[in-house]
C-alpha cells in the first residue's frame, strides 16, 4: 500500500523528467544604441505625434509647452516596434522617457524615466509594467 501511494505521488516515475528551458545571455550594452533620427522614424514620429502627446500626458510630459528632442533607441531583438528616448530640452529641469510606438498598428506606450530632473515612482528600470510592454 505505501508504495502505491509512493508511486502515485512520485513525479520522477509516473511522467517524464521535467528539463530546466535553456536560456541564452546577451550583452545588453552591445545590443542597444541610440542613434538620431532617420527620414523615416521622422515621418512615423510626426504621424503619431497627437496620440504621443495624450498619451505622455497622463505622466505629466507637456509635449506641446516645451521643445523636445527625440532620439532612436536601436535594438536587434525588438523588430517590430520603433523606440524613441524623448528628452525635454528645459535646461532647468529636464525631463526624459522612452515611447514604444508600433509599426503596425496598436497603443503608444510610455515608460516615463525622469519629470522635472526628478526619478519617477521606483527604479523604471526593474518595473515589471515597463518590462511587460515587450
Amino acid at each position: 500500500m505505501i508504495v502505491l501511494i509512493a508511486l502515485l505521488f512520485s513525479a520522477t516515475i509516473i511522467g517524464p523528467s521535467l528539463q530546466e528551458p535553456k536560456r541564452e545571455s546577451i550583452e545588453m550594452d552591445q545590443t542597444i544604441t541610440f542613434t538620431p533620427l532617420n527620414a523615416s522614424e521622422h515621418a512615423i514620429l510626426d504621424a503619431h505625434m497627437d496620440d504621443l502627446a495624450n498619451r505622455s500626458r497622463f505622466y505629466r510630459y507637456d509635449l506641446k509647452g516645451v521643445p523636445w528632442e527625440f532620439e532612436a533607441i536601436r535594438c536587434q531583438l525588438i523588430q517590430k516596434h520603433m523606440l524613441l528616448k524623448g528628452k525635454s530640452l528645459n535646461d532647468m529641469h529636464p525631463s526624459e522617457f522612452v515611447a514604444v510606438i508600433p509599426y503596425a498598428a496598436g497603443d503608444i506606450k510610455i515608460i516615463p524615466l525622469w519629470h522635472g530632473s526628478l526619478r519617477t515612482f521606483g527604479d523604471p528600470y526593474q518595473d515589471p509594467h515597463n518590462l511587460g510592454i515587450f
